[in-house]
């Protein structure tokens, strides 16, 4: 009974790290790096440009806002769409030893109608300064039977366009 259980555990193990593995994958040239933003293509130009720390690596202390956002958003990519095709980080780094550095320059706003969309971009890197991830914050605001609204932030995270 006991080899068993044991058997099952390594083999749950394996399913989980073969799923996380499947949704990142190794660093590439900083130059060559290029993510999918709800459409909207971020490469070293706008990686290289000056960014504001919004949040430092959290190691020994409670996630703070963005991280757990990383971490709740990569984890359901990994876990509810189970796409190993849909590469949204370059690394292997836990979510807290990442820093959140928000793009400024790169603040989008769309007019749909009554309705004003933002985008707001956050980079998430790692200890050698390399972006691992980015972090698209969207926000609606408009007017809803004569009465202005502004809706929840959304949070989505880029997809890697991989050069063919």
């Amino acid at each position: 009974m006991r080899f068993s259980s044991t058997a099952i555990i390594f083999q749950c193990a394996s399913i989980f790290v073969t799923i996380v593995i499947g949704s990142s994958i190794d660093h590439i040239n900083e130059q060559s790096k290029l993510f999918d933003c709800d459409g909207i293509i971020v490469g070293h130009e706008q990686l290289s440009q000056k960014r504001d720390l919004i949040q430092r690596p959290l190691i020994g202390s409670k996630p703070m806002t963005f991280s757990k956002i990383y971490q709740e958003k990569y984890y359901e990519i990994v876990y509810l769409y189970q796409s190993p095709k849909k590469y949204v980080k370059f690394g292997y780094d836990d979510p807290a030893r990442l820093s959140v550095f928000r793009l400024p320059k790169m603040l989008q706003s769309h007019q749909y109608g009554d309705v004003l969309v933002s985008y707001d971009f956050f980079v998430l890197e790692d200890s050698e300064r390399r972006a691992c991830s980015i972090l698209l914050q969207k926000k609606e605001q408009g007017k809803m039977l004569g009465r202005k609204y502004t809706g929840p932030l959304e949070y989505t995270l880029c997809t890697i366009r991989q050069s063919t």
